[in-house]
């Protein structure tokens, strides 16, 4: 090949690699934050959403998190499940901070492993990242066919929790109210009994209390028993 040429092509690439460094460079932005309760405590371990995905970044101990965003990301979302989460708009933003007050205001849903994920209400929260109780009923017990109703599924199963009959109590939870009734929730809905529910279309059950069950307001005083079956499963 002739000098010139080789010359040539070797020059064209070399202008072209400052713009594909820079075309790289432009692909994303840097935003950071701090994360704080009410009171001004930092928030350490929440996690971050990037237009509802979550990312692998996290707040450090004094509450500050630093990440790299699309320009054209919409929103950021924290969420921390013993202070709550919020969302804001992060448009043309290098700095977004956030307030933490307890209440969720961001629903979010964390794609994973099923068995490692507790479907809390407000989302999808790895197990060994809750500080507050939680109990589930194995997937090998769920998977038994000689089960006749739900109660007889939780009886001996989970740590803390007391069943007879159609009665269920979660110890550990202290009540002014004579009810120590929990509250059921039977693929996101409320529900007064669970006792209509066949064993055999159950796909998860999850018992909570503390601040896990809050989200429920006061009616989770004596702790939330998530119920997802099977058909609601399908339809997602």
């Amino acid at each position: 090949m002739n000098k010139s040429i080789i010359i040539i092509i070797l020059a064209a690439a070399f202008l072209c690699f400052p713009v594909s460094a820079q075309k790289v460079k432009e692909g994303s932005k840097k935003v950071a934050g701090y994360i704080l309760t009410h009171t001004g405590d930092p928030v350490k371990g929440a996690m971050i959403f990037v237009d509802g995905k979550l990312i692998n970044k996290g707040s450090n101990r004094k509450g500050l998190y630093k990440i790299k965003i699309k320009p054209d990301s919409e929103t950021i979302a924290v969420l921390s499940e013993s202070h709550g989460s919020e969302e804001a708009l992060c448009l043309g933003q290098d700095s977004v901070n956030f307030v933490l007050t307890g209440s969720f205001n961001a629903r979010v849903i964390i794609p994973a492993e099923e068995d490692e994920y507790v479907d809390i209400g407000y989302g999808k929260v790895k197990r060994d990242e809750l500080t507050t109780s939680v109990g589930s009923v194995s997937k090998e017990k769920i998977n038994q066919p000689h089960y006749t109703d739900i109660y007889s599924m939780i009886q001996g199963e989970v740590p803390g929790v007391t069943v007879t009959g159609d009665r269920i109590i979660i110890r550990g939870i202290h009540t002014i109210n004579a009810n120590t009734d929990p509250l059921f929730v039977v693929d996101g809905v409320i529900a007064s009994s669970v006792s209509y529910i066949n064993p055999m279309d159950v796909e998860s059950i999850d018992i909570l209390k503390g601040s896990a069950a809050s989200i429920y307001g006061v009616n989770s005083a004596n702790g939330v028993i998530l119920i997802n079956t099977r058909k609601a499963v399908r339809r997602k």
